[in-house]
């Protein structure tokens, strides 16, 4: 088409189609930006494929045996572990950030012993699990005062930390003294739990309930007991060497009764007149 100026307007059907190609040519492009930002944002969410240890657990306990059995991906599976715990009940899962994970059950210490039940921390990689009293009040048994209390707490329960176990706890160092209140940390590390017992400036049990209504924190049922007949041990990793008193206290009981049986044979028997 020509103007009377002598200028040529382009056909309306040409600028159409021009219009329809650059439409094109921007959803393609669109399109595509989309697309890499999905794949790349499910590749950030996947993340790093999760290591072997991480996708081991707690599977059960043989009671028969005395030994603790795991579940793992196929040729990653830990051996059984051999241990005197008894009753054994898993309730939870410790993972550091590199290592094999920390699983918690309660139990009781051996078989045959009057000890009562505590919290462990065992490790498929570990033959001596780590213990803890287990939370809840312990009352002295003829006045029913107040010894110990405490509260229990696992995961990820305070802030710049990772898997953990914390004990809110009081203790009555003496009759009369007061209840003293401390706070236990044992986060879980590569090569063991780092232990950190806070007096001074420790964090509130206010922090780990609120983890706990994230649903990023776990707390530990606690129960009431009297205090056991003999003193108690509030410091369980200090009493795993009582087993060497144990052994002298046998080999001296041995040597009494061979001596006495020695004297036996030594005494000549008596002849009937």
């Amino acid at each position: 088409m020509t103007l009377n100026n002598g200028m040529r307007r382009k056909d309306p059907v040409t600028i159409r189609n021009y219009s329809a190609i650059f439409r094109g040519i921007l959803n393609f492009f669109t399109l595509s930006s989309v697309l890499f930002w999905v794949q790349t944002s499910a590749v950030r969410a996947e993340g790093p494929p999760p290591a072997d240890a991480d996708l081991v657990t707690f599977d059960h306990a043989d009671e028969v045996k005395g030994t603790l059995v795991f579940s793992g991906p196929s040729g990653k599976v830990p051996k059984p572990l051999k241990t005197d715990l008894s009753n054994v009940k898993y309730f939870g899962t410790l993972r550091p950030q590199e290592g094999a994970p920390y699983f918690l059950v309660s139990a009781k210490p051996c078989k045959t012993c009057q000890d009562e039940e505590a919290i462990f921390a065992v490790r498929p990689t570990d033959r001596k699990p780590a213990a803890f009293v287990y939370p809840g009040k312990i009352l002295d048994p003829k006045s029913r005062a107040l010894l110990f209390e405490s509260r229990a707490f696992f995961g990820k329960c305070l802030p710049s930390r990772g898997d953990l176990y914390v004990v809110f706890q009081q203790e009555r160092v003496d009759r009369r003294s007061k209840l003293q209140s401390s706070v236990l940390i044992s986060e879980a590390g590569k090569d063991h739990l780092d232990e950190t017992l806070v007096d001074r400036h420790a964090p509130r049990i206010q922090t780990a309930l609120q983890q706990v209504k994230r649903k990023q924190c776990r707390e530990v049922e606690g129960r009431n007991r009297l205090m056991l007949s003999r003193p108690l041990d509030l410091h369980p990793h200090s009493a795993l060497g009582d087993d060497d008193d144990d052994d002298d206290n046998n080999k001296n009981d041995e040597n009494n009764k061979g001596e006495k049986a020695s004297e036996s044979v030594e005494k000549p028997a008596s002849v009937a007149p």
